[in-house]
């Protein structure tokens, strides 16, 4: 059985678009040497015409092209539930976008073959199609690890909630032992009784992991610890429920989480590198951003000109919380009209809410507003991934309902986030909860492949509108 037991990077996303790099390649260089007339000779005398990446950076762009395209269309993403017909037309949105991007680079290099290209195109679109009826075909019929939880009472329940499909991916839970340990939330038929010693009975029954959902260890005499470190002897996964269900679930669950298991998380080991690597990165890729999003800009800001006649400015500035509560300036293109907040309260934004202007209403739909911060993250103000900045009074508000919320405030506020491409906007304090339990889990586990994550699927929630006001 596959597994990589890793909670940073979603396994779907690591599984799929590896996979698919791989097929693209595949796909790239068979068309290479296929069609290439002497393609060992073609190689060698384009090198020294082109830049020093030659047609290898050619296929390898390519192939990277559309594993960004097939994340942005939400092709990798563990939740996603539409039918055939969306999956068939988000492909083909990919291999569009992909042309698009090949198109210009054809282009800049006449020399590649737009034969050549176009059989890539057949190829990888073919193959990678293919890979995603199959997946749909024979999902939920590869091996599943086969779960025990040991516990019946309300910590059991974390596992008891895991109803939808894509919260159990690669488990099936087998049942629960009560342990003695009142009141039992659990009943019925999801009871097990076990008659033989522990180890037997996981032998007995191919058990893969035992989940460990004791309320209270004090004094309760029933939990069957020796067994348990023999099962686990044995070579049987045991794991807290509580890590249990942030790792299926993609978030911390609030109600046990404390200051010190944040604290005592990985987010603190190698700060220093830690944060050296994460600025690096937000540096470098958002230095592209802006290289390739500055003409749309310019739209934008033309655009917000034209509409209020000249009248109010292009950019709106808003006092933000960061890290350690430091405010700052954080800058969006504006989508209200001007005295939106005449009487200096804060509001949460609406559904047609009525201060949003027709231009706004468009870019916040796509989230363009936001671009403008990506000079606060060139500035160090932000990051490109972590929990969104509120406004003061927001997180003091917060804070009085929300136990644990100013943990969020030990990162860098980001562009995007966990929370972003998990959760819909929030306009509530409801909403702010259930996105904490997001940020929460990305500062737990903060790693630069979970940013990666993160970004690759962020396109997703611009080009498909989730949550958007």
């Amino acid at each position: 059985m596959l597994y990589i037991p890793t909670n940073r990077i979603p396994r779907t996303l690591l599984l799929k678009s590896t996979g698919d790099l791989f097929v693209a390649l595949l796909s790239a260089c068979l068309a290479f040497v296929a069609l290439a007339p002497d393609a060992q000779g073609m190689i060698g005398a384009t090198l020294p015409r082109y830049p020093t990446w030659g047609l290898a950076g050619s296929v390898f762009i390519f192939a990277s092209s559309i594993v960004f395209a097939m994340a942005s269309m939400g092709l990798y993403d563990p939740d996603l539930r539409v039918g055939p017909t969306s999956i068939f037309a988000r492909t083909i949105l990919s291999f569009v976008m992909t042309a698009a991007l090949m198109a210009g680079l054809t282009a800049a290099f006449p020399d590649l073959s737009s034969e050549v290209l176009s059989v890539c195109f057949a190829c990888a679109f073919v193959v990678l199609l293919a890979s995603k009826v199959l997946e749909r075909a024979y999902s939920g019929r590869t091996s599943m690890r086969r779960v025990l939880v040991l516990g019946a009472a309300e910590k059991a329940t974390l596992v008891n909630r895991l109803r939808r499909r894509g919260d159990r991916r690669g488990i099936v839970v087998i049942g629960f032992v009560d342990l003695l340990d009142r009141p039992r939330c659990i009943t019925g038929s999801k009871i097990i009784e076990v008659k033989t010693p522990l180890p037997v009975f996981v032998e007995q029954n191919r058990i893969d992991e035992l989940v460990l959902a004791f309320d209270d260890r004090r004094g309760n005499s029933s939990i069957p610890a020796q067994e348990i470190l023999q099962c686990k002897a044995n070579g049987v996964s045991v794991i807290d429920v509580c890590t249990f269900y942030e790792r299926q679930i993609g978030k911390v669950h609030l109600g046990s989480t404390s200051t010190d298991s944040v604290a005592l998380s990985d987010v603190y080991s190698g700060p220093l590198q830690r944060s050296a690597r994460k600025r690096l990165l937000d540096v470098v890729l958002t230095s592209v951003v802006l290289f390739v999003a500055w003409p749309a800009m310019v739209a934008i800001a033309v655009a917000i000109l034209i509409e209020s006649r000249g009248k109010g400015p292009v950019l709106y500035a808003q006092e933000r919380m960061g890290k350690n509560g430091r405010p700052f300036k954080l800058l969006k293109f504006r989508s209200m009209h001007v005295d939106a907040e005449g009487d200096g309260v804060a509001r949460w934004a609406e559904i047609e809410d009525e201060r949003i202007t027709r231009v706004g209403a468009l870019m916040r739909k796509t989230r363009l507003d936001e671009l403008p911060q990506l000079w606060n993250v060139l500035k160090g103000e932000m990051s490109l991934v972590g929990p969104r900045p509120e406004r003061p009074e927001m997180v003091r508000e917060l804070a009085q309902s929300i136990p644990n919320y100013p943990l969020r405030l030990l990162v860098k506020p980001g562009l995007t986030g966990w929370a972003q491409v998990r959760y819909p906007y929030g306009a509530s304090v409801k909403d702010a909860e259930e996105k904490l339990s997001y940020d929460l889990y990305y500062i737990k586990h903060y790693s630069v492949g979970f940013d990666l994550a993160a970004i690759l699927q962020t396109p997703q929630v611009m080009l498909w509108r989730k949550g958007a006001r």
